[in-house]
Protein backbone atom coordinates (compact mmCIF):
# COMPACT_ATOMS: atom_id res chain seq x y z
CA UNK A 1 0.00 0.00 0.00
CA UNK A 2 1.10 3.52 -0.75
CA UNK A 3 0.26 5.97 2.03
CA UNK A 4 -0.88 9.35 0.68
CA UNK A 5 -2.25 11.00 3.81
CA UNK A 6 -3.34 10.40 7.35
CA UNK A 7 -6.84 9.71 6.03
CA UNK A 8 -6.45 7.39 3.07
CA UNK A 9 -4.14 4.92 1.37
CA UNK A 10 -4.01 3.50 -2.12
CA UNK A 11 -3.92 -0.25 -2.63
CA UNK A 12 -2.12 -1.92 -5.54
CA UNK A 13 -5.11 -1.21 -7.83
CA UNK A 14 -4.91 2.49 -6.87
CA UNK A 15 -8.27 2.31 -5.07
CA UNK A 16 -8.75 4.66 -2.13
CA UNK A 17 -9.04 2.96 1.24
CA UNK A 18 -10.31 5.38 3.85
CA UNK A 19 -8.64 5.10 7.21
CA UNK A 20 -8.83 7.37 10.17
CA UNK A 21 -6.69 7.51 13.25
CA UNK A 22 -8.08 10.17 15.59
CA UNK A 23 -5.65 12.85 16.65
CA UNK A 24 -5.61 13.50 20.41
CA UNK A 25 -8.04 16.31 21.25
CA UNK A 26 -9.58 16.19 17.79
CA UNK A 27 -13.28 16.95 17.52
CA UNK A 28 -15.98 14.91 15.83
CA UNK A 29 -17.75 16.70 12.96
CA UNK A 30 -20.73 15.63 10.85
CA UNK A 31 -20.50 17.05 7.31
CA UNK A 32 -23.84 16.92 5.48
CA UNK A 33 -23.66 17.57 1.74
CA UNK A 34 -25.16 15.73 -1.22
CA UNK A 35 -21.82 15.96 -3.07
CA UNK A 36 -19.23 13.47 -1.83
CA UNK A 37 -16.40 15.56 -3.29
CA UNK A 38 -17.44 18.49 -1.07
CA UNK A 39 -17.38 16.24 2.00
CA UNK A 40 -13.92 15.01 0.95
CA UNK A 41 -12.72 18.61 0.54
CA UNK A 42 -14.05 19.57 3.98
CA UNK A 43 -12.45 16.44 5.46
CA UNK A 44 -9.12 17.48 3.94
CA UNK A 45 -9.44 21.08 5.14
CA UNK A 46 -10.36 19.92 8.66
CA UNK A 47 -7.79 17.10 8.74
CA UNK A 48 -7.05 17.69 12.42
CA UNK A 49 -10.55 16.45 13.24
CA UNK A 50 -12.63 13.34 12.66
CA UNK A 51 -15.11 14.21 9.90
CA UNK A 52 -18.02 11.85 9.23
CA UNK A 53 -20.01 12.36 6.03
CA UNK A 54 -23.76 12.16 5.42
CA UNK A 55 -25.32 12.76 2.02
CA UNK A 56 -28.98 13.39 2.88
CA UNK A 57 -31.21 14.66 5.70
CA UNK A 58 -32.25 11.10 6.55
CA UNK A 59 -28.64 9.91 6.76
CA UNK A 60 -27.67 12.95 8.85
CA UNK A 61 -30.47 12.42 11.38
CA UNK A 62 -29.57 8.72 11.61
CA UNK A 63 -25.91 9.59 12.29
CA UNK A 64 -26.73 12.42 14.70
CA UNK A 65 -29.06 10.26 16.80
CA UNK A 66 -26.60 7.35 16.89
CA UNK A 67 -23.53 9.28 18.06
CA UNK A 68 -22.45 12.57 19.58
CA UNK A 69 -20.81 15.25 17.45
CA UNK A 70 -18.98 18.45 18.37
CA UNK A 71 -20.10 20.29 15.20
CA UNK A 72 -22.51 19.90 12.29
CA UNK A 73 -21.62 21.39 8.89
CA UNK A 74 -24.66 21.59 6.61
CA UNK A 75 -25.21 22.33 2.94
CA UNK A 76 -28.43 24.10 1.97
CA UNK A 77 -29.53 21.90 -0.95
CA UNK A 78 -29.99 18.24 0.01
CA UNK A 79 -31.74 15.50 -1.99
CA UNK A 80 -34.53 15.09 0.57
CA UNK A 81 -34.98 18.65 1.83
CA UNK A 82 -33.03 21.73 2.80
CA UNK A 83 -30.30 22.41 5.29
CA UNK A 84 -32.66 24.76 7.11
CA UNK A 85 -35.14 21.91 7.62
CA UNK A 86 -32.31 19.68 8.80
CA UNK A 87 -31.07 22.37 11.19
CA UNK A 88 -34.52 22.58 12.78
CA UNK A 89 -34.69 18.78 13.03
CA UNK A 90 -31.28 18.64 14.71
CA UNK A 91 -32.27 21.39 17.14
CA UNK A 92 -35.36 19.37 18.13
CA UNK A 93 -33.12 16.82 19.91
CA UNK A 94 -29.75 18.60 20.18
CA UNK A 95 -29.80 22.21 21.32
CA UNK A 96 -26.11 22.36 22.24
CA UNK A 97 -23.97 21.22 19.31
CA UNK A 98 -22.74 24.04 17.08
CA UNK A 99 -24.05 24.15 13.50
CA UNK A 100 -22.64 26.04 10.54
CA UNK A 101 -23.76 26.12 6.94
CA UNK A 102 -21.24 25.68 4.12
CA UNK A 103 -23.11 26.40 0.91
CA UNK A 104 -22.72 28.01 -2.46
CA UNK A 105 -26.42 28.77 -2.63
CA UNK A 106 -27.49 32.39 -2.85
CA UNK A 107 -30.97 31.29 -1.72
CA UNK A 108 -30.01 31.48 1.94
CA UNK A 109 -28.80 34.36 4.08
CA UNK A 110 -26.87 34.40 7.35
CA UNK A 111 -29.89 35.78 9.24
CA UNK A 112 -31.94 32.73 8.16
CA UNK A 113 -29.40 30.22 9.45
CA UNK A 114 -29.06 32.09 12.75
CA UNK A 115 -32.86 32.11 13.14
CA UNK A 116 -32.93 28.34 12.50
CA UNK A 117 -30.40 27.77 15.29
CA UNK A 118 -27.06 27.73 13.50
CA UNK A 119 -24.04 29.79 14.42
CA UNK A 120 -23.08 31.02 10.97
CA UNK A 121 -22.63 30.61 7.25
CA UNK A 122 -19.57 30.06 5.06
CA UNK A 123 -19.89 30.44 1.27
CA UNK A 124 -18.47 27.68 -0.92
CA UNK A 125 -16.94 28.75 -4.20
CA UNK A 126 -15.29 31.87 -2.84
CA UNK A 127 -11.48 32.15 -2.87
CA UNK A 128 -11.62 32.67 0.89
CA UNK A 129 -13.67 29.49 1.55
CA UNK A 130 -10.85 27.44 3.08
CA UNK A 131 -9.74 30.24 5.41
CA UNK A 132 -13.32 31.19 6.29
CA UNK A 133 -14.21 27.57 7.11
CA UNK A 134 -11.09 27.02 9.21
CA UNK A 135 -11.67 30.26 11.10
CA UNK A 136 -15.37 29.61 11.80
CA UNK A 137 -14.76 25.98 12.82
CA UNK A 138 -11.84 26.92 15.04
CA UNK A 139 -13.84 29.67 16.77
CA UNK A 140 -16.74 27.31 17.46
CA UNK A 141 -14.73 24.25 18.49
CA UNK A 142 -12.46 26.21 20.82
CA UNK A 143 -15.59 26.91 22.89
CA UNK A 144 -16.71 23.29 23.39
CA UNK A 145 -15.22 20.26 25.16
CA UNK A 146 -14.74 16.97 23.31
CA UNK A 147 -17.96 15.12 22.53
CA UNK A 148 -19.01 13.51 25.78
CA UNK A 149 -19.92 10.13 24.34
CA UNK A 150 -18.24 8.49 21.38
Amino acid sequence: MLEISAHCKLDQGMQKIKEYTPIPNSKKILCVDDHSDTCELITTILKAHEVISAYSMADAVKQATAQKFDLYILDYHLPDGTGLELCLMLRAFDQDTAIIFATGSSSIKEAQVITAGAQGLVRKGRPSFTGDLLSKVSDLLDKVPLAAKR
